[in-house]
This record gives C-alpha cells, sequence and structure tokens, in this order.
C-alpha cells in the first residue's frame, strides 16, 4: 500500500512524500495502519534486507525498543502514553529522512518522493545490520550510519555526508521535543488511551512539532542547496 498527498494535521501544510506498507495476509487485516516505521520494514523486503515482512517488523521493533511489534499496527497518537517511544522515534525518523531526501532529490525528480524511497532503503539496511548484532540505535545515531554504512543505496553521496550531521540534529531535536510533549500529556491524565488523548496532543505536543518544522523546514532549504 502506498499513500501521499494529503495534510498534516500537525502542522497544516501538504505532505509531499509517499509512505508505504506491505501486507502479506489482506484477509487477516481488514486496516492497514501506513507510518514511517511500516515504510521502513516495507523497504527491507523490497531491498531484501530482510526475507520477510515478519522478519523486518521485528527488525524495527528491536532497534527502537518497542515493547512488541503488535504495536506496529496502532495508530501511534492513540499509544502516545502507553508507548511513547513509538511516536517519539517514529516522528523523529519522518523528519531526518526528509532533511536527507532534500538532498537526494535529482534536478531531474519533479518533487523528493523518489529520494525520500532511497533514503528510506538506506535507513532499512542499515538498521538490519544494527539488529543482526544486537544493538538499539537513537534515530539520529541511525541515520549517521545510514549514510556512513549504506551510501551506495544513495544518488548524491557526497551531499548525503555533507548534511547527515543536520539530519542527525533535526532527530534529536524530535526525540527529546517530543519527550517532553508527551510527559506533559501523562502528567495531565495518566494512563490515557484513544480518542481521549487527542485533546491533549493538540494542547502539549502539537506546538512542539510546529516548532520543530519551523527548524527542519531551514534544514532542508540548506540541505536542497
Amino acid at each position: 500500500l502506498r499513500i501521499s498527498g494529503g495534510t498534516d494535521t500537525s502542522t497544516g501544510l501538504p505532505f509531499s512524500y509517499t509512505m508505504s506498507a506491505m501486507v502479506e495476509d489482506a484477509a487477516s487485516k481488514p486496516s492497514v495502519t501506513v507510518t514511517p516505521l511500516t515504510t521502513i520494514a516495507e523497504a527491507m523486503v523490497a531491498s531484501s534486507a530482510a526475507p520477510n515482512m515478519a522478519q523486518a517488523r521485528e527488525t524495527v521493533a528491536r532497534v527502537f525498543g518497542l515493547s512488541s511489534v503488535r504495536v506496529l499496527d496502532s495508530d501511534p497518537l492513540t499509544l502516545a502514553v502507553t508507548e511513547p517511544t513509538l511516536i517519539q522515534k517514529m516522528v523523529a525518523l519522518q523528519k531526518a529522512m526528509e532533511v536527507m531526501a532534500r538532498t537526494e532529490k535529482t534536478a531531474t525528480e519533479a518533487d523528493a518522493s523518489a529520494a525520500y524511497g532511497r533514503v528510506a532503503q538506506a535507513v532499512a539496511a542499515e538498521m538490519t545490520r544494527i539488529s543482526v548484532s544486537g544493538g538499539a540505535a537513537s534515530v539520529g545515531a541511525l541515520v549517521q550510519a545510514a549514510v556512513a554504512n549504506q551510501d551506495r543505496l544513495l544518488t548524491d553521496r557526497a551531499a548525503a555526508r555533507g548534511t547527515v550531521m543536520l539530519a542527525a540534529d533535526v532527530a534529536n531535536l524530535v526525540e527529546a521535543s517530543l519527550a517532553i510533549g508527551v510527559g506533559r500529556v501523562m502528567q495531565a491524565a495518566p494512563g490515557a488511551t484513544g480518542a481521549a488523548l487527542l485533546p491533549l496532543l493538540a494542547l502539549y505536543v502539537d506546538p512542539v512539532i510546529r516548532i520543530v518544522d519551523e527548524v527542519q523546514n531551514r534544514a532542508e532549504t540548506v540541505a536542497a542547496t
């Protein structure tokens, strides 16, 4: 499944990339959540970094320290309090890959969607390598390692090496900022889930993401030039 377009509800800005999810057994999954993390899992299988989707999902969960692969099937916003690592890692990875995609985009490409896909494959390959060694990684460290070890998957390797620290800084900012925002939600309503979370997320988390987006937009401008 591939989705593109629409509006980022946190910022009100158009979403100009493509995210994906691979469904191996459609009969058992009447609905599917598509996120940056399912995009990475799909990239692992598409690039043969993982033999199947089950292994790819286990790798994502292990490297990012998630409690279970099952949380990948849920809307991360509904689990913001009970599984805060999920939304922190997911948003941080998305923002970092968008910065890298602006560097990776070629002059002949109309938008950065294809470049985003190449960045996703590099991150997926590095995530698999880290998983084999039994390690875990912050998003910032993962992005840096992806460029250092998997730049064969990128078109503009020199530009990637020049911009990777910028992408890592954006990721680190996102993780730290969301940790604070989710912490505020947990103080306001411990254990809140589902629909009860939405107004609290809008109050405490969305403004943080808007600030991060301002930083990201500046980072993307630098990356593109």
